[in-house]
């Protein structure tokens, strides 16, 4: 009976241990996850790039949202994108593209909870700016006329001390020099911009003080003989022309258009040149009348001529080109293997020197420089001592060097006997016409003008002209040379040089009060006048808002 009871109580206190067991740990044996889900309470949204989200955008443009779901620990983070109105913007992933004018609301939502971004799409900005010229003087204004869609224009100056302009358009002008106005919608980022030249009212006296200081006041004609090889490079007086001077250093006329007569690639050149340097005048020595542009051009891409090629022949009334001017030809009998200017003198050029300084031969044989001895010595011929009356006649060309020096490099020409500078790498070859018949002072005109915009072109100052004598010692040209007009043409450059380079901006003309006499770009008509007679002509300068004019009066000489 006692063992039974005491079954009995172990059993009782077994079932209570088994009923607390289960209240204290929950049935899990089927292996769901009854954990609750953290839910999303709030979204942010931000641009990529912006602070703060914009509430406008233009039709094509767009932005790219992000939505930052918090809290952080939130069981689900997906958020969905919506518009408002897909045909005004439609947003994808982030995305908002613009597509029309309208307002339009885009809405990011995660679970029960969104936030919203309403933007204004607006038409793109359109801004078109023009003035009546891009020039101006100091103390002028000048307004800007704008055609924009846009009411948030903020106008800049890029230099306020050249120029001011207000926020009506208006630019002022304070001092010479150039800048740039800007007109431009800031929130938009769109901007259209013009150059303004701000000038000296002065600029048009001082070129016209220019021509002035150049004018011929007695216009004279010259008599020419015209060399060529026909008469052995001798003096031909059934071969003389009176021709006359220009009426200014400066020929008022545009230059010929250019006639291409190319030598094939890699024919007659020593290759690409390292630089330009010089432009080596010669003339053709052609002085039969058929010996023309055409003509000279057209001996130098001859397959019969296998000896010499040139990059540019020149008329009185054409211009052709035959070879690529940055490549070398085979113009000046010196080799052209040899770079030019490249030996350092030791002598310091003055500040503004000259490149072509006097040049002379100490007893001992070295070159002096403007009278300094120099620590180049001159080439010895035939093993002896050279002098200075053994330099070529137009005088060695040389290159002031970065440290302030005289460069050159000479040679003797056995050939024509004369102390020559090497040129053949970095020289453009000009050939000039020299056909009787032909006003061969307007073709020196005309070679002038093409010689400035050269040196213009390729950064060199008006004294980068040569000869062929220079590199050499042959006398070519020979017509120049022989009615010493060497330092006359010289002159011609530097006057057109002056213009291309510095006036470049201005337009020029020129009116002749007598065009039977003096034609419209200074020169003289036909074989000239029977008697002396004065002619009158107005040159006028303009650029933008500055122009001036000034009449002069000239005397012609009777023809011969």
């Amino acid at each position: 009976m006692k063992f039974k009871k005491t079954i009995m109580l172990i059993v009782a206190l077994l079932f209570t241990f088994a009923l607390f067991g289960c209240n204290d740990q929950p049935d899990n044996t089927d292996g769901e996850d009854n954990t609750e889900d953290t839910i999303a309470t709030s979204i942010e949204l931000q641009q990529t790039g912006e602070v703060t989200p914009v509430t406008y955008g233009y039709i094509g443009g767009n932005i790219t949202l992000i939505a930052t779901v918090s809290p952080a620990t939130a069981t689900d983070k997906s958020v969905t994108w919506s518009t408002s109105d897909p045909t005004i913007a439609s947003v994808i992933d982030g995305t908002v593209n613009f597509l029309k004018v309208g307002e339009v609301t885009i809405t990011a939502k995660c679970g029960d909870v969104e936030n919203s971004l309403e933007i204004t799409v607006k038409a793109p900005v359109e801004i078109s700016i023009t003035v009546d010229s891009q020039r101006m003087n100091i103390g002028e204004e000048l307004k800007v006329t704008i055609d924009t869609n846009s009411d948030n224009i903020t106008w800049i100056s890029s230099d306020e001390s050249i120029a001011t302009v207000g926020s009506d358009g208006v630019i002022k002008g304070i001092a010479a020099g150039q800048i740039t106005i800007t007109a431009k919608d800031m929130e938009a980022n769109v901007k259209k911009s013009m150059a303004i030249i701000v000038q000296d009212p002065t600029d048009s006296k001082a070129l016209l003080k220019l021509f002035a200081s150049n004018a011929n006041d007695y216009v004279r004609h010259e008599s020419i003989r015209y060399i060529g090889w026909e008469s052995g490079y001798t003096y031909d007086d059934n071969k003389r022309m009176d021709c006359y001077y220009g009426v200014n250093n400066y020929w008022f006329s545009e230059l010929p258009e250019v006639t291409l007569n190319m030598l094939a690639d890699g024919v007659k050149t020593t290759g690409e040149m390292s630089s330009v340097e010089y432009i080596c005048v010669h003339d053709s020595a052609g002085a039969s009348p058929s010996s023309d542009a055409a003509a000279i051009s057209g001996w130098c891409t001859n397959s019969t001529n296998n000896g010499s090629s040139w990059q540019y022949t020149i008329g009185s009334d054409a211009i052709y080109q035959q070879m690529e001017e940055t490549m070398g030809a085979w113009h000046c009998g010196d080799g052209a293997g040899t770079p030019m200017c490249d030996i350092d003198t030791g002598v310091k050029a003055a500040e503004g020197a000259s490149e072509w300084p006097e040049v002379t031969i100490s007893d001992d044989g070295y070159f002096v420089i403007e009278g300094t001895k120099s620590t180049y010595k001159a080439p010895l011929i035939n093993g002896a001592i050279a002098k200075t009356s053994d330099i070529v006649e137009t005088g060695i060309p040389t290159i002031i060097g970065e440290n302030g020096n005289y460069y050159m490099h000479t040679y003797y020409n056995n050939t024509y006997k004369q102390i020559a500078s090497f040129g053949g790498l970095n020289t453009i070859g000009i050939e000039t016409c020299v056909n009787y018949g032909s006003d061969v002072m307007a073709t020196w005109a005309t070679l002038a003008k093409f010689v400035a915009s050269k040196e213009v072109k390729f950064g060199l100052s008006a004294e980068r002209v040569c000869f062929h004598n220079t590199l050499a010692g042959k006398p070519c040209p020979y017509t120049m040379l022989n009615a010493h007009m060497i330092d006359y043409f010289r002159g011609l450059v530097t006057m057109e040089w002056i213009i291309a380079n510095d006036y470049s901006d201005y337009e020029i003309t020129f009116e002749s009060s007598n065009t039977d006499v003096l034609d419209n770009t200074g020169r003289v008509v036909g074989d000239g006048p029977a008697q002396d007679t004065t002619v009158s002509y107005t040159i006028t300068v303009s650029s933008g808002n500055d122009t001036a004019s000034q009449t002069f009066s000239t005397r012609i000489e009777a023809r011969a």
